[in-house]
């Protein structure tokens, strides 16, 4: 936690003897670090390999799967 706080990501205060730590990150922020080095330490910055597992290992509703097709038609057209 010492050095998350002197790397800015939390800050901390005192309450009575004990340290209350915050986050200074957003949400999307960690999300998109961790997916960063999950995806190049884990998957040798393969987002194919990564997604192929992802899928294979849990099933997805119909609804994330319809999120996911549009996801890439959207990644489709702005390589056009």
């Amino acid at each position: 936690m010492q050095i998350m706080t002197e790397k800015g990501m939390l800050e901390r205060s005192l309450d009575g003897r004990m340290h209350v730590y915050s986050s200074l990150l957003k949400e999307e922020e960690v999300q998109s670090n961790l997916m960063n080095r999950l995806l190049e330490t884990a998957f040798r910055g393969s987002a194919q390999t990564l997604i192929l597992q992802a899928l294979g290992n849990h099933r997805a509703s119909e609804e994330e799967l319809s999120e996911i097709k549009a996801l890439i038609k959207k990644l489709e057209e702005g390589r056009s």
